[in-house]
């Protein structure tokens, strides 16, 4: 079972993950436990030049400064914790547009999450995914 570290800086850091979509773009996420759907920020798509094709729907989601109106769009590939999913589907809106400046590039959810098990070892500092 692999190991992956990570650092808690502060009291309130976030776990970071790399995830890297259609095999070219290296993203960093906030592994969130709460989140139902995977969710990019569309700012962070457009600087790492990730190609948005062809909105699948839009979904509207309640997120802690209220709802927010989402596309959702489908990347071919998906991996993270050297766990790949093809045509995985995620969430994309504009976070600046909403009030948010975050350290991150969106958030890691439930939707990737619960297809393994998922141990995180605070006092430790490394998660295992398997």
């Amino acid at each position: 079972m692999k190991k992956f570290e990570f650092s808690l800086t502060r009291s309130d850091s976030l776990i970071l993950v790399d995830v890297l979509v259609n095999r070219d773009f290296t993203l960093s996420l906030a592994l969130d436990t709460g989140a139902t759907h995977s969710t990019f920020d569309r700012t962070a798509l457009l600087m790492a030049e990730v190609e948005l094709k062809d909105i699948i729907s839009k979904r509207l989601i309640e997120t802690s400064g209220g709802f927010v109106e989402t596309e959702v769009y489908e990347f071919e590939t998906f991996e993270a914790f050297e766990h790949k999913v093809e045509n995985f589907r995620v969430q994309v809106y504009d976070f600046l547009a909403m009030g948010i400046l975050p350290e991150y590039d969106g958030v890691l959810g439930l939707d990737f999450l619960q297809q393994k098990d998922l141990c995180i070892h605070f006092s430790k500092g490394y998660l295992t995914f398997h």
